[in-house]
């Protein structure tokens, strides 16, 4: 059976590395604490889940803060690069955002930049979105009877840009627990198996981005 291909893909400090531990169900990604900018590498760890082999792909945060936006976006081309180099094909690019982030024009940017590198359709056929910090949505809704609702609500009222993002990617979101312990029945590992169980669907329909159409859209690709 084929593996699994799972990119995550955002900016520093949204969660990505949490995120691809929750996917696995082992702390196997490292979180650099002492760097600003988190993962600078691209970095892949798998395990076998449900009898699939499941690869995930850490990013180095898109759009670099400590780069200038022209050199951010070259950084991030590199970075791709690497990425499809390394994988060959990609079955499900995962947008990560943290629940307690602002969706700024800065975020705005940094979708622009993907699409001009990957293809206007890849997150409309290969996308969808975590938010992250579920644990503080609960937190923030205590008297909650219906927490898919109350997100559904969120999404709604969120920004602009960030609704049309939700649209793109024809609301293939969900939001994470990222703390809990990776047990059964636990909401971290409930986590895993909804992300898991949408990337299973969002192949079976469109299948996976290739190395090959990433290279041809690259020809036209105007980050630099």
């Amino acid at each position: 059976m084929q593996p699994i291909r799972l990119a995550l893909l955002g900016k520093t400090g949204h969660g990505k590395t949490s995120t691809g531990n929750t996917i696995l169900r082992k702390q196997v990604f490292k979180q650099w604490i002492h760097q600003n900018n988190g993962t600078e590498l691209v970095v892949m760890h798998s395990e076998d889940i449900e009898s699939v082999r499941v690869k995930v792909y850490d990013t180095p945060g898109v759009m670099r803060t400590e780069f200038s936006e022209k050199d951010g976006a070259k950084m991030t081309l590199m970075d791709m690069d690497y990425l499809m180099s390394a994988a060959n094909e990609m079955d499900v690019f995962i947008l990560v955002y943290s629940w307690s982030a602002r969706f700024t024009h800065e975020e705005s940017q940094v979708i622009v930049v993907l699409e001009r590198i990957f293809g206007k359709q890849f997150l409309q056929k290969h996308g969808m979105i975590v938010i992250t910090h579920g644990d503080d949505f609960v937190t923030h809704h205590p008297n909650s009877t219906n927490l898919k609702g109350d997100f559904e609500l969120w999404c709604q009222n969120h920004t602009r840009g960030f609704k049309d993002l939700v649209s793109k990617v024809n609301n293939r979101i969900l939001l994470v627990n990222n703390i809990e312990p990776l047990t059964e029945g636990s909401s971290r590992m409930e986590s895993s198996k909804a992300i898991l169980a949408m990337a299973r669907n969002l192949i079976a329909t469109n299948g996976s981005y290739s190395k090959t159409e990433y290279d041809n859209q690259k020809r036209w690709c105007t980050v630099l």
